[in-house]
Order: structure tokens, then sequence, then C-alpha cells
């Protein structure tokens, strides 16, 4: 029977054309995230617009192919978002986006959709990339994810049938890198490899490489070189500005007194430019903080907090499985020691988390 369902949804693609056109370019993990393309919404959250990729920087966004009859799409694709989206409300959008099968019409996709518990916004398009160049079943899987970083770069594309972790693991990065100056619409491919480090979080590595295009083009006497250096200057640029802020905002963290604050606003500076002398000089303002013995518990406190928030996994408490339980068990100890933070964030998750059904072994 499932051999017989895998024919199925594998035969999707095989339905018949009624126009032939050419298939948009494939969007690429490290790249800027293209338009949806054109998409005919069948669903949308009562009030909300259209989504819109460029509008939604700011936003971690997951675009999820999916159909009602494919197998591995109803029994992980569908239920994997659902669970991001559900675990991180406010924090990551989901927008997916699917076709018919056979002789179906796509009044079907909202019954089948809402069956699947599908609330949020649902785009029909084309199977075969030309229409939208997510949905493009000659090149990829049906089950298909991919993560759009706040940026507005892909961090990762893959299928999360075959490669739950690593998308997860994609999921949980984005969720947690600092907000950086968004990606323009578009780059050249001269600059490219700065692009991809930009998406990367790497903005060191993205200022230095877009710096050299730039120095390169501005030199250059041909037709096509200011627009490739305008578009390297405006990239580092954007790097420059990440670090400018992501300073400033710890500076700003250290002199209000707020030891929370002062963590995160050094983190962040920490992940972003991991061996400037910037992030050496945050590291010291919170050593000295630490030191101080009015704040000393207080530092203690929210390091141990934000170390266990950090190792919440991306589907909890949405989902039940052996690594949310793991989790669940360590926010039990943490709430048993009756901590002086984090305690109605903790009690929150895990009274969500064990309202749901045990997992079956």
């Amino acid at each position: 029977m499932l051999h017989a369902l895998l024919l199925f949804a594998l035969a999707a693609p095989l339905q018949e054309r009624e126009e032939i056109k050419p298939e948009l370019p494939l969007p690429k993990s490290g790249a800027v995230a293209p338009p949806i393309g054109e998409t005919r919404w069948v669903q949308l959250p009562i009030g909300a617009p259209a989504p819109d990729l460029e509008k939604l920087r700011g936003e971690v966004v997951l675009v999820h192919t999916y159909g009602y009859y494919c197998p591995s799409c109803v029994a992980v694709g569908i239920p994997t978002v659902l669970a991001l989206r559900a675990a991180h409300p406010g924090e990551l959008e989901v927008i997916s986006l699917t076709s018919t099968w056979g002789d179906d019409g796509d009044r079907e996709l909202v019954p089948e959709a809402q069956k699947l518990g599908i609330r949020h916004a649902i785009g029909f398009s084309s199977y075969f990339g030309d229409s939208s160049p997510y949905l493009n079943t000659n090149q990829h899987s049906l089950t298909y994810v991919y993560v759009v970083g706040r940026h507005g770069g892909i961090v990762w594309d893959g299928d999360p049938s075959t490669h739950l972790d690593e998308c997860l693991t994609a999921v949980q990065r984005a969720l947690r890198a600092p907000r950086c100056e968004p990606l323009g619409a578009s780059y050249p491919p001269e600059v490219a490899d700065a692009v991809a480090a930009y998406v990367d979080g790497a903005f060191d590595k993205a200022l230095d490489l877009a710096r050299k295009v730039e120095a390169r083009f501005t030199k250059r006497k041909d037709a096509a070189a200011p627009k490739i250096a305008t578009a390297a200057r405006e990239l580092a640029e954007k790097a420059e500005t990440t670090k400018t802020k992501l300073i400033d905002a710890a500076r700003a963290a250290h002199d209000s007194g707020s030891v929370e604050a002062s963590l995160r606003a050094v983190r962040d500076v920490e992940l972003a430019f991991p061996k400037s002398a910037e992030a050496k000089a945050c590291r010291t303002s919170l050593d000295a903080l630490a030191a101080d013995p009015t704040k000393a518990n207080e530092v203690a406190a929210w390091s141990a907090w934000l170390a266990l928030e950090g190792e919440r996994p991306p589907q909890f408490p949405a989902k039940r499985g052996k690594a949310e339980d793991k989790f669940a068990a360590k926010l039990d100890a943490y709430l048993a020691k009756s901590p002086t933070v984090g305690a109605g964030a903790a009690r929150g998750w895990l009274d969500a988390h064990k309202a749901l059904p045990a997992p079956k072994r």
C-alpha cells in the first residue's frame, strides 16, 4: 500500500501542462530569496495581505512546498512546519505552496489543508517551476523547505523528510542569529561570495569580500563595472552598519545596568563578529559586570537561564519526541532550584509540552 502511495505522490508532476513556459532560476542557499512568483493565494489568514518576501525582511520565513496527497509531506513536512510555527509565534512566518493532483481542482486544496491543520497562507502554483521558483518538482522533491533568514537570504533548503535534523538546525540558527541590515532585492554574480558570507552571518568576511569587489570594479572601465562596484559598496555598508548597531546596542545595554540586556547584546556581537576587538571589549565589560558583588548573582542567574534557553529544541513545546522530552526534564530540574529568572517562561513551555500526547515508542 505504501509503495502505491509513493508512486502516486511521485507521479504528481506528470500532470499535463496547460502551457509550456521556461523554468525560473532555482532559489539557492547563500543567496537572496527571490520573490514568490506567480501564485494564486487560495488561503490567507483573516485580514492578512498576500505574502511578500521583501516585506517580510526582519522575520524568519519558511517557504514550504507540499501536496495533500504526498505521504512524506503528510508524515513529516507538514507536521514539522506546523510545530515550528506553533513553537515560535510572532517570530516565524510560514508560506506554503502547493498544486493539485490529476483531475482534482483547486477547490480541494483548502478543505484538505484544513484537515491537515494548515491555517497559514497557501499559494497555488505550477509543479514545474515556471510560475514560482520554489515549487519545482523537476528539480527537487515535493516535500521541501526554504529557510529564509531575517536578512532576506536563504539560510538552508532541503527535504525535511530526509534531512530533518539539518532543517531544524537551520531554523534554530536563523531564529538565534543577531539582527542585521536587510539585503537588497538582488546582487550581480560578482558579489555572490560576499552575499553568501553575509547570509551565513560572517559579517566581517562579507565586508572584506565586498570591499575587494568594489575596489576591483571601481578601477574597471567596462559598462557593467559601476553597477557591480555600487552593489558591492552597498553590501559593505550594510555589514558596517550591522556592526555599528550591534556594538552600540551592547554599550547601551551595559550603560543601562540591565544584566539580561547586556548578556543578550554581548552574545549578538560575539556571534556576528567573534574575533573582533569590539567583541573582546564587550566580553571584558561583561566580565567586569560579573565581578561586581552587587551584580554577580544576577549575572550568574541570567547566564544559566540563557544557556538553557539556547538548548531549546526548535519544535519545543509544540512537539513531543526524545529531544523535546529530554529538554523538558532539564526545565523541571531548573525549576526545582527555585530560579530567580526564567521561571515563568519555563513553566509556560512545560505546561504546553505536557499537554501534548506522549509520542508512540
